[in-house]
């Protein structure tokens, strides 16, 4: 087993509310690049909130220049078929506010396996949480 050391470089991009990322930076002696950088992410449960996390992921995104891998739950959907109702009403939509910050920063969806469906609650399942890579 490797040993992986972390190294914090939030300066100041920990942010507490309404956006929360916890970041820095890892080494590993694993492929060409021995440090990459891991961003943590809990979006705000209120969507009003949200541009304050995409705005916090592309200011990382303009400081950084190594590989980059961003996990968690992001409270957003990416694509719609991230979300399915059991009843006929599905007003749940894709965030274009999200696409558009996935876009801006060169991120790819890193994808599942298994059960896509990491929320649901009564007749409702969302893929709220995922991981996001500047490399395919």
């Amino acid at each position: 087993m490797e040993d992986v050391v972390a190294h914090s470089l939030s300066d100041g991009h920990g942010v507490a509310c309404p956006g929360s990322i916890l970041d820095g930076a890892y080494e590993s002696q694993v492929g060409a690049s021995p440090y990459w950088f891991l961003t943590a992410i809990y979006g705000s449960l209120q969507r009003i909130n949200w541009n304050y996390l995409w705005d916090d992921i592309r200011s990382i995104y303009n400081d950084i220049n190594l590989p980059w891998c961003l996990i968690g739950d992001f409270n957003a959907l990416l694509h719609e078929h991230e979300c399915h109702s059991r009843s006929n009403s599905n007003n749940r939509i894709a965030c274009p506010d999200f696409q558009n910050c996935v876009s801006d920063c060169g991120l790819y969806d890193l994808g599942y396996s298994g059960w896509p469906f990491t929320w649901n609650r009564e007749n409702l399942v969302d893929r709220l949480d995922c991981g996001l890579s500047n490399l395919d």
